[in-house]
């Protein structure tokens, strides 16, 4: 196993007294195999690999089955060896069918990103500036934008957004993400989440934004059906400074919900990531600025020279923030 990769985890359940001793066999076999074994019931457990139930009844005989996605194994309590052989080689067959559904997706982002590119979403006659400069008029501008909106502001058709928003639910999936219902960014990130209903078949939530003279606000008008408590994942276009991002938090705490996890499309690597970690949000993104613009040169849809500019622009933007 590669040093510093966390351990793949496996949930044990025992079900009966005297299975001290079995447990033991069965955590080091698991150990064996570079595998973790939890046997406590907590609150925000881990993603396991998979379940072993062993249990045993009143007559003292002791049954092992061991759940992995939808298949199940059966076995023998006298040959856990051969048991536990059996639900690695099921765990590694399923690691790998894995990684190939995501080569695939990656595949499919890959497609979509230049596609974005080829239709003008991404555009590199700059300078550009975003909500940051509201605040910071004098900080760098940028030499590339990013858009992912629908008209009138964008020019992002129904079926890209349905494939962004499909991107964003296998971003939820592939990250083993928990929440109750969704909610997009105001208004760049809703379009996005209004496609997660139909994936998922939980509700959707919507905020008001006003936009005036001194700026853009979310207020705390809220729409939708959700109770006190629940766990809302955001979804948004981009994520710069993280300004919007926390206006929709407060506003979304206001009533009572919780906000646990983001999705970006792309992260500008402006420091927002780690504003949001700061205050225990995790942020998911389907690519970050550097990785995209690298692979916009690769793929020859930039020049070598305007990825310098735009590296150069970034460490601009660093050391200006870096004042603060």
């Amino acid at each position: 196993m590669t040093e510093g990769r966390k351990r793949p985890k496996i949930r044990l359940i025992p079900v009966g007294e005297g299975l001290k001793e079995i447990i033991s066999e069965i955590e080091n076999l698991c150990a064996e195999w570079g595998y973790e074994i939890f046997t406590d019931i907590r609150a925000g457990a881990p993603h396991y690999e998979a379940i072993i139930m062993l249990l045993k009844d009143r007559e003292g005989k002791i049954g092992i089955s061991a759940t992995i996605g939808e298949t199940t194994i059966d076995g023998e309590i006298e040959n856990l060896e051969r048991f536990i052989e059996q639900l690695m080689n099921q765990l590694f067959s399923q690691v790998v069918e894995s990684q190939k559904e995501k080569n695939r997706f990656e595949e499919e982002l890959d497609r979509l990103f230049l596609y974005l590119f080829d239709s003008g979403e991404i555009k590199t006659k700059g300078p550009f500036t975003f909500k940051l400069h509201e605040k910071n008029p004098d900080a760098p501008r940028a030499p590339i934008y990013i858009g992912l909106r629908p008209p009138p502001k964008g020019s992002l058709t129904k079926e890209l957004i349905k494939k962004i928003g499909k991107v964003f639910f296998q971003l939820s999936i592939q990250n083993h993400l928990r929440y109750d219902c969704v909610a997009g960014v105001p208004k760049a990130g809703d379009p996005f989440a209004n496609v997660f209903p139909r994936l998922s078949g939980l509700p959707q939530l919507y905020l008001e934004k006003e936009e005036t003279e001194e700026g853009r606000r979310i207020l705390p008008i809220l729409q939708g059906q959700y109770q006190k408590e629940w766990r809302v994942l955001l979804v948004d276009n981009v994520l710069v400074r993280a300004y919007s991002t926390f206006e929709t938090i407060e506003a979304l705490s206001a009533h009572g919900l919780v906000v646990k996890d983001i999705l970006v499309f792309v992260d500008w690597e402006h420091g927002g990531v780690s504003e949001l970690r700061k205050n225990g949000i995790n942020v998911i993104s389907a690519r970050k600025i550097r990785d995209l613009i690298f692979f916009y040169t690769r793929e020859n849809r930039i020049s070598q020279e305007k990825y310098k500019e735009v590296i150069k622009y970034l460490e601009a933007v660093e050391a200006y923030f870096g004042k603060d």
